[in-house]
This record gives structure tokens, sequence and C-alpha cells, in this order.
């Protein structure tokens, strides 16, 4: 069971060089292994950009599920819903380092682990 994601639409510069910065997005993202209710993947797109994909059961789903077993085991289809969040990392590489442009559909655990990856280049 996983709550919806927040849009954003945020951009911040760094400096430090777009490989650099790929790489430690890369390392931050790739220790989610995803879990049933709540997982994603991250997909680098040559080196200027990460896609994240995110599935998860909505909320209403899974309780309703639980409410569908407990009447009729037709609730089970119920968690067979999933709804997909999309975000987008584009690195644009300028003078002096590089601009980060964070869009789409996000998670408080992908906010979390992205800022945790670009902690000590803010």
């Amino acid at each position: 069971m996983a709550n919806p994601g927040t849009p954003i639409n945020h951009n911040v510069v760094v400096h430090y060089p777009r490989e650099e910065v790929l790489r430690r997005l890369q390392m931050g993202l790739s220790g989610n292994v995803g879990n049933y209710f709540d997982g994603f993947t991250t997909q680098t797109d040559g080196v200027s950009s990460i896609t994240i994909v995110r599935k998860y059961i909505p909320q209403w789903a899974f309780i309703g599920g639980i409410i569908g077993i407990l009447l009729f085991l037709l609730g089970l289809l119920l968690w067979l819903v999933r709804t997909t969040e999309t975000t987008q990392i584009f690195l644009k590489e300028i003078p002096g380092g590089t601009d980060i442009t964070i869009r789409g559909i996000i998670s408080q655990t992908q906010a979390n682990q992205i800022n945790m990856a670009l902690s000590g280049m803010i």
C-alpha cells in the first residue's frame, strides 16, 4: 500500500561535472530494490538523463481487496490494480557545473534518495 506521489518541477545548479552528478544519482537510487507495494526502477538514458518509474498498489485497491476477501474472494482482483508514476532527471552541462532539472511525479522515498545523493553538491 502506497501513497500517491506529488508533482515536481525543480531546477538546481551544482558546481560538479555532469558525469559526477550522474554517478552519484545512480548510486543513490540503485539502493532501492523495491518492494511489493512501493517499488521503483531507474533507467539511465545516456549521460544526460535518468528515468524513474514507480509502480504501486493504490491505497483504495489495497483496502478494497481486504474488504473484498472478507466478503467475496473477488476482492483479490483489486490487488492486481497498479498505478504508474514517472519522474525524469535531466542533466545539462553548463560552464562551471551541471544544471539539474527534475520533473514528474515523485514519492517521498525517491525525493529523500535524490536529496541524499546530491547532499554534498548543493
